[in-house]
């Protein structure tokens, strides 16, 4: 039968049958009638297990069964069919035989299919053949099994009963149905049908034509018959014959057999296809060619050890693949015996561990180089077991202490201060849920600081420890200096209160915190004081201001000092005007009410507030929020949806308040309002118009006079920038000149500026300077240096002719940077002055670390001369600190002669004001340099050339 065959395939031996049908012609010449018997018997003793005669010669249990049979290897298991009935499944084959495994388990898995199957009645699942008949169109006529052929789908006319067979098998049915039909040929096919119960069964249908005297088919009639159980039956064995081959290819172990005296009579198929070669090759000792001349001697005396002794031969060796060198093999061997213990025959395998063996050396050299890298590194390292005891330490760690004193110990033996610490707990986690942990932690035995690291693995731990003591202490120091820096940053050294830098991260840090309230106070009348009473009384004053200040505001307030008598209070919480107002009166009478007590001198100042509001978020802030965000949109005023104040928003609205309360008498508040607004949309103004100033020729440049004073020469022009407005007016520097610098637009105006003066410098005689100002922001520019160098090339300009003049707030901020840009100018060849000395932040330290060619006086301290005697003290110290660090002096703001000749008496350098002349255009320069006396005597006020009364 087909299922014999196709045991004999799937096992692979020449001969197949079932004892229940009797054997089969392939064993009958090789089995005789007693054998058979006899393995039958063995086979139904043990039902559903695998009985396999390796050699039928040397098995007892055939004594005297053989005969004449040709038959070395026997093979049968029994099972039984559902009707109860024995049956075995036999095979037989010419030569000697072992089974694997996987051989054993498809000859038991093809017995019991095989007694499933036996069982059939005439139909092939248990159901009885159907006979039918069907008329010369193949429409099926009534009969006695019409019902049981309708109930497995076949009724009616082909057409009918071919809608009911599965779509993947109506083609083929449909071609041979109309193959049969038209040839009058027999047909005889199998197919899914749609049962009556419902679903697809396997059914087989047969027939043939019935013929009359002239040869026309008449009718047709043939037999159905249920096969689905065997159509399983059949994919399964066919499945298992799949798995069984791909099971074989797959493993890595390749099967080989040897005779008793070691000649090897079969090779494998795998490890042909592994090592390249045939079985001739390898047959009888020719393997041996293949094995590499340093292994082959330790091979063959293993081997012919195990053959003498009959001990199992496990070796790894390297063998020859032709054509692409050695590869390492593993070869393991045991001997077969018979019932006496003599060895039939060697049965082996051979598994390629070539990889295997060169990840093995790969993990030893890594091995090799993590010791030497380990025994050389300044840490300690220690290895620790699943058990806590110490497998390894380095070299460091070994000098530290005797290897005998911390090998075999435990961690918590050598370090007991760890028991109870948070290490242990982390120690303890990485061993049992294999995760990194990283501490620090101190030993007190060493008295020393710990960076561990600890790396888990399947072995237990690996634990790498750094003394970081000296690092601790030197991160210590280094935190103090920053918090002392950080300290230094944010607060006035001279009063102890927060400065800008804190005011400005308490606004941006201020977020969704609700309302508040920022107070700009400035101190009425401290100028005064501190100019004629000296700066020492001036800082004691502002200390003591500060401490009155202080014991006004609460504890979550916010207290800074942000200029020279500039004070700022910002309150969280407030969201009334009132609450604001009345801190800001407290603050006013606490400076104003009660005299400051300095040494022996008492001293009377008051204070005037600005105040500006945030509303902040909430429902009441939410409130009206979309009509102020329109109102600030016009008046410059930041403010989000909600109706939140930007940080600088908030200064500029306290400080436009502030000047308000300073220009109605002092000593009062002013809380930002309407007309406020008004003036700040006014500046709004400005800036939407001043961003065309460029574009449609708007700037002009003046030029004010530098006289140097012992020659009484004209020594220098400074440029100052003009702007005509859109409704045609000259606006005055002083109201678009902060908003330029604001906006961001200060930095082309000042390139403009820059390239337009020394464009007009060019037309001047050689000596003649042009002093250019610098705005912070511009300074800051990284454009700056490449601006200054396209001027002097594209006008030809001499270095040495170009002044640059930087105030002191342009050194507040980045030293390192600035003095970085300051050199670069230098070593271009321009000079470099520092204007408004005395107005701002001044400190020597300026002088000496900033290269600076010149100083300019702020006109403040010239107002005053020659009356004035502390103008003339702080001209005289300037003025000799100019000389002693050889930079040259200028005052700004010289209107009358007896100014004039005051600082020329004192050495003055230079000196600039109306009494020399006003600002100018470029065109009235020649003029204005040809209208002077031959030594160059200074032009009177009144016949300057008539532009804006801007003066320096």
């Amino acid at each position: 039968m087909a299922l014999d065959r196709l045991a004999r395939r799937l096992l692979d031996v020449p001969a197949a049958w079932l004892h229940a049908e009797g054997s089969g012609p392939d064993a009958a010449g090789l089995v005789g009638p007693a054998l058979e018997r006899a393995l039958v018997d063995l086979a139904l003793r043990q039902p559903g297990q695998p009985l396999l005669v390796e050699d039928v010669r040397q098995d007892e249990r055939l004594a005297g069964q053989v005969g004449a049979s040709g038959a070395r290897f026997l093979g049968a298991c029994a099972s039984a069919t559902p009707t109860g009935d024995p049956l075995v499944l036999c095979l037989a084959d010419a030569r000697p035989r072992r089974f694997a495994e996987p051989e054993r388990e498809a000859l038991r898995d093809l017995c019991e299919a095989l007694a499933a199957m036996a069982g059939r009645t005439a139909g092939g699942d248990g159901l009885p053949l159907l006979p039918w008949r069907a008329d010369a169109a193949g429409r099926l006529l009534l009969d006695g099994a019409a019902d049981r052929l309708a109930a497995i789908g076949l009724r009616g006319a082909p057409a009918a009963w071919l809608r009911r067979v599965h779509p993947a098998d109506a083609g083929a049915v449909r071609e041979a149905l109309s193959r049969a039909l038209g040839a009058g040929e027999p047909f005889d096919i199998e197919a899914r049908v749609r049962q009556a119960a419902g679903g697809h069964r396997w059914v087989r249908v047969c027939g043939a034509p019935l013929r009359d005297r002239t040869g026309r088919v008449w009718c047709w009639h043939g037999m159905a018959e249920m096969v689905q159980a065997r159509r399983e039956a059949f994919e399964a064995v066919s499945e298992s014959e799949r798995n069984h081959r791909l099971s074989m290819e797959l493993n890595p172990q390749h099967l080989w057999i040897a005779e008793p005296d070691g000649q090897v009579t079969v090779m494998g198929a795998g490890w042909q296809r592994n090592m390249r070669v045939t079985q001739a090759e390898t047959a009888g000792e020719a393997w041996r060619q293949y094995m590499h001349p340093d292994d082959a001697p330790e091979v063959l005396r293993l081997w012919l050890g195990s053959l003498a002794s009959g001990e199992p031969f496990d070796y790894e060796s390297r063998y020859m693949r032709p054509g692409e060198g050695y590869r390492w093999v593993r070869s393991k061997a045991a001997p077969h015996r018979d019932a006496t213990g003599r060895i039939l025959r060697w049965y082996g395998s051979t598994e390629d561990v070539h990889d295997r063996r060169m990840a093995e050396e790969r993990l030893r050299e890594s091995e090799e180089r993590l010791k030497a890298v380990l025994s050389s590194t300044a840490d300690y390292v220690r290895f620790i077991d699943r058990e806590w005891r110490v497998t390894y330490l380095n070299r460091t760690l070994a000098r530290s202490a005797p290897d005998e004193a911390l090998l075999g110990l435990t961690l918590w033996q050598h370090h007991p201060e760890l028991a109870g610490t948070e290490a242990e707990v982390l120690l303890r986690r990485a061993m049992q849920e294999r995760v990194p942990a990283h501490f620090e932690i101190f030993l007190r035995h060493a008295s020393a600081w710990m960076d561990i690291r600890v790396f888990p693995s399947a072995d237990g731990l690996s634990i790498f420890a750094q003394d970081i003591t000296r690092q601790r202490k030197m991160e210590q120091e280094r935190r103090r200096a920053q918090d002392h820096i950080a300290h230094l940053a944010r607060h006035d050294p001279l009063t102890g209160l927060g400065n800008r830098v804190l005011l400005q991260e308490a606004l941006a840090a201020h977020g969704e915190g609700g309302p508040q309230a920022l107070l700009y106070l400035d101190l009425d009348g401290f100028k005064p004081v501190n100019d004629t009473l000296g700066h020492a009384v001036g800082d004691s004053l502002l200390r003591q201001v500060a401490t009155r200040m202080a014991a006004c505001v609460c504890a979550g307030d916010v207290l800074a000092r942000v200029g020279g008598d500039e004070f700022v209070v910002l309150r969280r919480g407030i969201g009334r005007a009132a609450d604001a107002t009345a801190l800001a009166e407290r603050l006013i009478r606490a400076i104003g009410d009660e005299a400051f007590t300095i040494g022996d001198l008492t001293v009377n100042i008051g204070a005037s507030v600005g105040i500006a509001i945030d509303p902040g978020y909430g429902p009441e802030a939410a409130e009206g929020a979309a009509s102020r965000v329109e109102q600030d949109a016009a008046g410059g005023m930041a403010r989000d949806a909600a109706g939140s104040m930007a940080p600088e928003a908030l200064l500029r609205a306290a400080d436009t308040a502030l000047y308000s309360a300073k220009a109605e008498g002092r000593g009062t508040w002013k809380l930002f309002s309407e007309p406020m607004r008004r003036r700040t949309q006014q500046r709004q103004h400005i800036r939407q118009h001043l961003g065309e100033a460029l574009e449609q020729h708007a700037l002009t440049l003046a030029f004010q006079p530098l006289v140097s004073l012992a020659r009484n020469r004209i020594h220098c022009f400074e440029a100052l920038l003009r702007w005509r407005g859109p409704e045609g007016r000259e606006v005055p520097p002083a109201e678009f000149i902060p908003v330029a610098e604001e906006s961001g637009l200060i930095v082309p105006f000042g390139e403009w500026v820059l390239r337009e003066a020394c464009r007009e410098a060019v037309r001047w005689p050689d000596p003649l300077h042009v002093a250019v100002n610098l705005s912070p922001r511009q300074f800051r520019s990284q454009n700056l240096l490449g601006a200054v160098r396209r001027s002097l090339a594209e006008t030809g300009l001499a270095p040495g002719r170009l002044e640059l003049e930087i105030t002191e707030a342009v050194l507040l901020h980045d030293s390192e940077a600035n003095l970085a840009t300051l050199r670069a100018l230098r070593e271009l060849g321009v000079r470099i002055a520092l204007d408004d000395f005395g107005t701002g932040h001044s400190s020597l330290s300026y002088l000496q670390r900033f290269p600076v060619n010149k100083i300019k006086i702020d006109r403040s301290f010239v107002a005053g001369l020659p009356v004035a005697a502390g103008d003339r003290a702080i001209l005289r110290a300037v003025i000799g600190l100019a000389r002693t660090l050889q930079i040259t002096a200028t005052a700004e703001g010289v209107e009358t002669p007896a100014q004039r000749d005051w600082l020329r008496a004192e050495g003055c350098d230079e000196a600039q004001g109306y009494l020399f002349g006003r600002p100018m255009p470029a065109d009235a320069i020649p003029a204005f340099l040809t209208g002077q006396s031959s030594d160059a005597a200074p032009v009177p006020a009144g016949t300057a050339a008539p532009c804006a009364p801007q003066s320096r």
